[in-house]
């Protein structure tokens, strides 16, 4: 029967190991692994936890002589893993960046998740943004879309919609930047969009599963069909939910695109859930830009929409393009 004393080697280690394979994920080549690529987003909250058992058994070794030697030594391993968790996020960033940048064009995104938010609160949130280019993940339909651009006003000027019949998603773009543009499915007809505008980049819309049981094979066919698209010569803009942090990217974007929080030293802050801080919610909603698209100038999460009822909240995203 084995004493506590030859336990404690087991446990440390059997500690080291899965907390490495989290916080090294991406290193390692396993941010898309069953079950670690829908955790992995949850960085922050982690670290937060793994503290607070870090405390707690700190604490318990005091109190308890017979279990101090492992108490001490689980609780200072996870001290050290939530240093090196820390790190990494400190290293993404939490610049909150200037939210009205001027020129450029204006991508606006949020996941509304279908009918959680009116399209007139939609398109308020889009013109008060400038918005010259509108994706929206979860429109729900292309009825709702078209109330959105509707909605809109005078603050971005008119905007043309493009939804496929019976998808969710869909993505509008200002009139007199659209006149001749085309529309056509991604890899899930349903769930994903690409928008050509001859002389402009073209747009790529996303809203990929859920990396869970069933989802997450369509959740990699996903991003790695976005990685294909983001070729080394693409003139491409991609926005939407991508339920990852990037993580599962393997570096700050895809392919030649970059993530255009990673681009300002904001990948560290959450779009979900709009019920927690944006330093501690997850980053599952991202713009990520081509070199030959242009150059992001920035990358702002919106809070002004947190009491709307949605459980995502949106982006802007300036980037000074080489057209248009």
């Amino acid at each position: 029967m084995l004493t506590r004393r030859a336990v404690a080697p087991v446990v440390v280690s059997g500690v080291v190991v899965l907390g490495s394979a989290f916080v090294f994920a991406p290193w390692l080549g396993i941010a898309r692994a069953p079950v670690l690529a829908a955790v992995l987003p949850a960085r922050a909250v982690v670290s937060v936890c793994v503290v607070v058992a870090a405390v707690v058994l700190i604490v318990l070794g005091v109190a308890r002589r017979r279990s101090r030697v492992m108490a001490f030594a689980v609780g200072a391993v996870l001290v050290a893993l939530a240093g090196a968790n820390g790190a990494v996020l400190e290293t993404r960033g939490f610049d909150a960046g200037p939210p009205h940048v001027a020129g450029g064009l204006r991508v606006f995104e949020w996941n509304t998740n279908g009918g959680l938010v009116g399209p007139t609160a939609i398109g308020r949130a889009a013109s008060a943004g400038r918005a010259d280019v509108v994706v929206l993940p979860d429109a729900g339909s292309s009825a709702a879309a078209e109330a959105v651009a509707a909605a809109m006003g005078s603050g971005s000027g008119p905007m043309r919609v493009f939804a496929e019949p019976g998808a969710q998603v869909a993505v509008l773009v200002r009139d007199d930047l659209a006149a001749h543009a085309t529309m056509h499915p991604g890899i899930d007809p349903v769930k994903t969009l690409v928008v050509s505008v001859p002389g402009g980049p073209v747009i790529l819309a996303v809203h990929a599963p859920q990396p869970l049981l069933r989802g997450l094979a369509g959740w990699r066919a996903d991003l790695d069909w976005v990685r294909r698209r983001c070729a080394d010569d693409a003139d491409v803009i991609v926005a939407g939910d991508f339920n990852a942090s990037v993580d599962a990217f393997g570096g700050g974007g895809l392919g030649s695109c970059q993530d255009a929080a990673s681009t300002v030293h904001a990948a560290g802050l959450g779009t979900w859930p709009t019920s927690v801080v944006p330093a501690l919610a997850m980053p599952l909603d991202h713009t990520l830009v081509s070199p030959a698209a242009g150059a992001v100038r920035s990358w702002t999460i919106v809070r002004t929409e947190d009491g709307s009822g949605a459980r995502h909240r949106p982006t802007i995203t300036v980037i000074g393009v080489r057209a248009w």
